[in-house]
């Protein structure tokens, strides 16, 4: 569990902490120092890194996804400024390494950015060479990210978190700039109308396939909708099973067929305490799936803290 608010607490645990690194603890212990393989970090010429203890840094430059050559940058291109905000670099290949009993890579090794097998990273780039590709996702619907402005976060586990709303939009803000220029992309390219978009994507899948998220109100009109078509159905089979006892309860006086008559009656009746519990059960699932309560159903259908556009 996560520790509460407390700095009264936390200021007695770190004097106390305090204390024992004076007396002297293993290397590493209480967020001191810590001997460790850390590759190095083969940086390009227009960039500045900022370089912490423990394998995490802050590189500002140009688009760059790879290699000396990848991205943006690697092309010489301009307006393509970029911070990459990375931990862990290499880490899922030192971690394999250590599985197999492999010595582990060290400084003399000079890497470049991997967006497979680095751990965690937050990506920023002005003009973007395809963001998508860059991360390995093939894109093939949808607006394409090429020569884009992007923000990427990608981590073994990502957490969005706010304490009363997320919204994650696509598209236009509502806002004009001049009476005459609307918002466009950051390289002047329009927005089309229409163009905003999101897709989620999990467990590898593959992204033809690709299916349209269903809308709540639009579907609880359309099964409304179907619901009241068959109820106008069993009410017309009530209606026939009722005529049909009838009949069959004036045949039943008809020589040598009345037994048959009277079962068909008996048949008839049943029929209509079906169809008067199916209605029955057609209203309950109104009331408990569609929300047409006063109060919202116990197994409704609809989420009330998730929506969609």
């Amino acid at each position: 569990m996560a520790e509460g608010f407390n700095p009264t607490l936390n200021q007695k645990i770190n004097k106390w902490v305090r204390s024992q690194i004076k007396r002297g603890i293993p290397n590493g212990a209480f967020c001191t120092d810590v001997d460790e393989p850390i590759l190095s970090y083969d940086d390009a010429p227009c960039e500045k890194v900022i370089k912490g203890k423990n394998d995490a840094y802050i590189v500002f430059g140009r688009d760059r996804t790879g290699s000396l050559a990848s991205g943006c940058g690697g092309t010489g291109l301009t307006q393509c400024g970029m911070i990459d905000i990375v931990v862990g670099r290499f880490a899922a290949v030192q971690s394999a390494r250590l599985r197999k009993n492999l010595p582990l890579l060290d400084r003399t090794q000079k890497v470049s950015p991997n967006y497979a097998a680095d751990a965690a990273r937050v990506y920023i780039s002005q003009k973007c060479d395809n963001v998508d590709e860059a991360f390995g996702f093939k894109k093939t619907r949808g607006p394409t990210s090429r020569y884009k402005s992007s923000v990427a976060i990608k981590s073994d586990h990502t957490r969005i978190i706010a304490r009363e709303s997320v919204r994650i939009y696509a598209g236009k803000g509502r806002f004009v700039y001049s009476s005459e220029v609307n918002e466009t992309c950051a390289n002047g390219n329009p927005i089309d109308s229409g163009t905003g978009r999101i897709e989620f994507i999990a467990a590898n899948a593959n992204e033809d396939d690709l299916q349209p998220l269903v809308l709540g109100d639009k579907l609880k009109k359309f099964l409304t909708h179907q619901n009241e078509l068959f109820a106008g159905i069993l009410k017309d089979l009530f209606i026939v099973n009722e005529q049909l006892a009838q009949i069959n309860s004036f045949m039943v006086n008809v020589p040598g067929a009345g037994p048959k008559f009277a079962a068909n009656t008996g048949k008839n009746i049943e029929q209509m305490s079906s169809k008067i519990r199916e209605q029955y059960q057609l209203r309950l699932d109104d009331f408990n799936y569609l929300n047409k309560a006063i109060l919202p159903g116990k197994d409704g259908i609809f989420s009330n803290s998730v929506f969609t556009t």
